[in-house]
């Protein structure tokens, strides 16, 4: 009988070593991996792209902080959500029954009520929060962040430069062209988070810095392109161009384009839209 007991804790340790051995080391990194993978959040900062000026030092295309205004339904109450719609739609101008939808998901505790939002409005949303004693409104941490590309003289050389698409990539002219040299590198936070998704106190946070993108100087002039585009726009309505015209201004010298433009053009800043009574006249 002693012989029996003592073989079956000899066969018993034997097994529990060897689970051990195939946990811990066989298969102790892919634990390991799932483990940090539902321990951790990592979520990405994006880089500002570079800026695009012109050769007599015109932004031409630039990017600007943006901020991200998001709650928690977890932790506000029917009422609240209401007062929450309400004074939202107001300030950030989203659709009242947008917010409402998404705070009856009580389970959640993270909704975003709206991206790409100017740090002064983002203000105004998360002081409309306190003032009115709503819980879980968020902005402006470093995982909140994003950047938005802005125009400065709208539709000027708009079809030289392009513009980005809703992910801050390049999606036509040198905007796209140029996308690598323009967008930089990309940064992360990592976070742990609990059982409930929601993150840990920032003692636990992890960030790596994004880097900023390149920035280049055209050989446009921003005097010159405003002249050739003033009179382009006269000459289509003149001679009731019917499809569209283009001018290029050369330094004969050099090579070097000082002025380039097609019209009809458009908005980069809502490429979107269209702006051409031409192109108007086509649709209708």
């Amino acid at each position: 009988a002693i012989l029996v007991a003592a073989l079956l804790i000899i066969v018993g340790f034997g097994l529990v070593i060897h689970q051990l051995y195939r946990v811990q080391l066989v298969e102790g990194e892919s634990y390991k991996q799932e483990a940090m993978s539902r321990q951790l959040r990592a979520t990405t900062i994006n880089a500002n792209r570079g800026t695009i000026y012109s050769a007599d030092g015109q932004i031409l295309a630039a990017s600007a902080t943006s901020w991200r205004v998001i709650f928690s339904p977890a932790d506000i109450t029917d009422e609240q959500a209401t007062l929450l719609a309400d004074g939202m739609s107001e300030i950030l101008g989203v659709d009242r029954e947008f917010i409402l939808e998404r705070a009856g998901n009580k389970k959640s505790f993270y909704q975003v009520i709206k991206r790409q939002v100017d740090k002064e409005t983002a203000d105004a949303a998360y002081q409309f929060a306190l003032d009115n004693k709503i819980n879980g409104v968020k902005i402006g941490r470093a995982s909140c962040r994003e950047t938005t590309r802005y125009y400065p003289y709208g539709t000027m050389a708009s079809t030289v430069l392009g513009f980005v698409n809703a992910d801050n990539e390049g999606a036509y002219g040198l905007e796209a062209y140029y996308n690598s040299t323009l967008s930089g590198t990309p940064g992360k936070v990592v976070t742990a988070k609990n059982a409930w998704g929601t993150d840990m106190p920032y003692t636990y946070q992890d960030i790596t810095k994004a880097e900023d993108g390149n920035s280049l100087v055209l050989t446009l002039d921003s005097n010159i392109q405003s002249v050739i585009e003033k009179h382009l726009a006269t000459a289509l309505t003149e001679h009731a161009v019917q499809n569209r015209a283009t001018v290029i201004v050369q330094d004969v010298n050099t090579g070097a384009i000082l002025g380039m433009t097609t019209m009809p053009d458009y908005d980069p800043n809502n490429p979107q839209a269209i702006v051409s009574e031409i192109s108007l006249q086509k649709l209708a």
